[in-house]
């Protein structure tokens, strides 16, 4: 077989696939604005995340809560235990609602949940009222932020 003189000659290409052949990434708008509000949405996962540890330290908090008794540590471990637990169930719970509903139904639904589950979770009035609604707020959905759902 002879070499092409203007293309490259590669004996280890799969039959069927061309020395000079080169793949360009397809990106277009819609892309990037996926990758974006996905990027929005993991975002925000993460600041809910983050910002327990600095509540926990705030002096009315804890007053708020009742969260200087003897039982203290372990209820603020509580609020982080939880708060894994239900991203460990949301899962599931993200992947059953696409089959079910279809991708964009589940968006919607679950992003009025994440709507609901955040006034809540801001709102409570006491520590079991608090960690109840942490645990059903951190769950992965196929729409993590309200934004998600705008971009449709």
């Amino acid at each position: 077989m002879e070499k092409p003189e203007n293309e490259t000659y590669i004996e280890s290409l799969p039959p069927g696939v061309e020395a000079n052949t080169v793949h360009t990434p397809k990106t277009n708008l819609r892309n990037v604005m996926y990758i974006l509000m996905i990027g929005t949405g993991m975002l925000a996962g993460g600041a809910a995340n983050g910002v327990i540890a600095t509540t926990l330290a705030q002096p009315t908090f804890v007053a708020h809560m009742s969260l200087d008794g003897p039982n203290a540590l372990s209820l603020m471990g509580g609020t982080n235990g939880t708060f894994y637990a239900g991203g460990f169930f949301g899962v599931f719970f993200g992947a059953w609602s696409c089959d079910f509903f279809g991708r964009r139904r589940a968006m919607w639904l679950t992003g009025l949940f994440n709507i609901i589950s955040s006034v809540l979770c801001a709102s409570s009035v006491n520590i079991a009222m608090f960690i109840a609604v942490r645990y059903v707020s951190r769950p992965p959905r196929p729409s993590r932020f309200p934004s998600d759902i705008l971009s449709l």
